[in-house]
């Protein structure tokens, strides 16, 4: 199964690097690899992802667009909100990726989860 993991200015790496070093031990696990794991974002422009408040950024290339249809599923990690107060003004920040969202092929699973779903639900709404 090839897996897109969504980087975007604000998403959380953690989520992002767990679930991909996941998907690598059950490829271990199962001798084969049965996930094939590529790094996805809205263009082919590095992503700055924040790992603290105060300096420490990783930067990802993305291999592939999100609307890439090699891509069976993908995966939006959330962004970082101090709580449901200030998330409708977060949301302005991610039009481009939410307009992406929307020309996704219907045949691509989207996986989102803590205050990535409120970007999937805007996207669908």
């Amino acid at each position: 199964m090839r897996i897109g993991l969504v980087v975007y200015p604000g998403c959380m790496a953690s989520g992002l690097l767990a679930f991909a070093e996941l998907l690598e031990a059950a490829n271990q696990r199962s001798g084969k690899t049965q996930f094939d794991v590529v790094w996805t974002g809205v263009n082919d422009k590095p992503v700055n992802i924040q790992v603290t408040r105060y300096g420490a950024n990783v930067s990802v290339v993305p291999a592939l667009p999100m609307t890439d249809d090699s891509l069976e599923a993908l995966l939006i990690s959330g962004f970082w909100t101090g709580g449901e107060d200030d998330l409708s003004g977060l949301l302005d920040n991610y039009d481009d990726l939410i307009s992406t969202l929307k020309g996704i092929s219907p045949s691509t699973q989207l996986w989102a989860y803590c205050s990535a779903v409120s970007l999937r639900g805007e996207s669908i709404g």
